[in-house]
């Protein structure tokens, strides 16, 4: 099967792309989500790190100093793993819509968030899912 794609309003593209349901564009589109679960796994262990250590400031425990070297090594790994994600989703949606030179230079003039947002577009078309925000029944919050 195929799947129309609207780029219209992100790359001004006027007519549908048709996008095969094929397996290679579904293992590109798991490796692309797997690759995005990642960052976001690990900024949730980064920001798990500070609200711990808070915590024990709160709480009145002693804790150690902050190492500066650490810090700028942990902000150089936040850093690059940013940038690869981002080269990797401007590469998934240029090969998975095989782009021409033309709209590859607008996808990279697109704003950061826009592009993320057209990627999982994409994927959800190519996966046939459709994301939808969490309830906090979803989330296990509801007494």
């Amino acid at each position: 099967m195929t799947v129309k794609i609207s780029a219209k309003k992100e790359l001004g593209v006027s007519k549908l792309i048709p996008v095969k349901e094929s397996n290679k564009n579904f293992r590109r589109t798991l490796d692309f989500q797997k690759q995005f679960l990642r960052l976001q796994i690990e900024e949730a262990k980064r920001e798990q790190k500070g609200r711990d250590r808070q915590a024990k400031i709160d709480a009145g425990e002693e804790v150690e100093p902050i190492d500066e070297l650490e810090q700028y090594e942990e902000m150089n790994k936040q850093y690059e793993d940013m940038e690869a994600f981002q080269k990797l989703m401007t590469d998934y949606i240029t090969d998975i819509l095989h782009l021409s030179d033309e709209y590859v230079e607008k996808l990279d003039d697109m704003e950061f968030y826009k592009t993320q947002e057209f990627a999982m577009t994409i994927v959800e078309a190519v996966m046939n899912t459709k994301a939808t925000e969490a309830k906090p029944e979803d989330k296990g919050l509801e007494d």
